[in-house]
């Protein structure tokens, strides 16, 4: 195997495992939210919202670590393999809207996520009457 065949084949698995992670992150953030929506309807509500809350924060964050960690080392092997074909023109960045890449507003995106969800479980914290209280009865 040459260098460009290992480069390219390492492209090919850092985009095929960067994906199979995102599903399955993507997986557990919704088991997590249809576990949120039975504990809410539950009379033990108040600590597992919260932790249940805190854990999606905190996947969410780990989610956005593994974007921006993918983003560079993609944009390693990347210019690594371009580089073993010097006699082609390299292609430059886009210019113009958006000003951040892909990887980092993904990644942007999933801190706010954190974020909100870490600010929605101290909200709750703080004020446990945000989650209705559900009547005898009511399924």
């Amino acid at each position: 195997m040459d260098v460009q065949e290992y480069y390219k084949q390492r492209l090919e698995h850092t985009l095929q495992h960067t994906q199979q992670a995102t599903n399955l992150i993507y997986l557990v953030n919704g088991a997590i939210l249809a576990m949120f929506y039975f504990v809410v309807r539950s009379p033990a509500q108040y600590i597992s919202a919260v932790s249940l809350l805190l854990v999606l924060a905190v996947v969410n964050f780990a989610h956005a670590a593994l974007i921006v960690r993918q983003g560079k080392w993609y944009r390693n092997i990347d210019q690594t393999f371009a580089d073993s074909f010097p006699e082609i023109t390299k292609i430059e960045d886009p210019k113009g809207l958006p000003w951040i890449s892909s990887h980092t507003l993904f990644a942007s995106v999933h801190a706010g996520l954190c974020l909100l969800l870490a600010l929605a479980a101290f909200a709750i914290c703080r004020h446990p009457e945000l989650i209705p209280k559900i009547a005898p009865g009511v399924t």
